[in-house]
This record gives C-alpha cells, sequence and structure tokens, in this order.
C-alpha cells in the first residue's frame, strides 16, 4: 500500500486517517461488548499506559491510542476505570498522573533518566 498525505491508497481506494480512527474505536467496542459480559456488574479496572506519549497521543503513539479506546469505551459500558499515564493525558477514566507530562515532549531544561531498579 502506498502512504498519502491525507491517508492511505489501496485496493479500495484511498482512506482518510478519520475513517481508520473511526472504524478502529468502533472495532475496539464491539470487542469489548463480546468479551466483556454485560451482567449488571460494573469491574474496577486499571488500566496502565507508557508515559512517552499522553493518552491519547498527540504524535504517534500505538499503545496510548489503544489504551485510549479501551479505557473509554469501558467507562461508556459503566465500569470503574483508574488510567495510570502522564498527566496531560485527556479520559473520561479516572486519570492517576505518574508524570506532569508526556517525557516526549515534557522538558525542564534537564534530562530525564527512568532506570529499572529491579535488575540492581
Amino acid at each position: 500500500m502506498k502512504k498519502t498525505e491525507r491517508g492511505r491508497s489501496g485496493v479500495c481506494g484511498e482512506v482518510s486517517g478519520e475513517a481508520i480512527r473511526v472504524w478502529t474505536e468502533l472495532f475496539f467496542r464491539r470487542m469489548i461488548e463480546l468479551v466483556i459480559p454485560s451482567w449488571n456488574i460494573a469491574m474496577k479496572i486499571a488500566q496502565i499506559a507508557p508515559l512517552i506519549e499522553s493518552v491519547p497521543p498527540r504524535l504517534y503513539g500505538g499503545t496510548e491510542r489503544v489504551v485510549s479506546y479501551l479505557s473509554e469505551a469501558l467507562v461508556e459500558l459503566g465500569h470503574e476505570v483508574t488510567l495510570f499515564a502522564s498527566g496531560d493525558s485527556m479520559t473520561t477514566a479516572r486519570l492517576v498522573p505518574c508524570v506532569p507530562a508526556a517525557l516526549r515532549l515534557f522538558s525542564l531544561g534537564r534530562m530525564v533518566v527512568i532506570t529499572d531498579n529491579a535488575s540492581s
């Protein structure tokens, strides 16, 4: 497939980025409806997103976009969702900011170092 400025071009013609976003969001909502039974029991669900991008991402961020669609659909179904993400994330779920802003866009004139303390 050849990528164009407005979207993607393929066998079915050109598809806009907005059409892809809408289709993906509808796909996730349908999958959640099929996987999570509607027993009228609200679940408490924690979602953890990478801190590199906000949720949903302003730039590229496939994982963050999936977390956003999933969180919004679960809240819409009546579940109590807590999202652990960067502080500049936009969500209808309860947001617990782990950093003030996405690390890719966050700059205070100093280098942010993330270490893995489990290996020491």
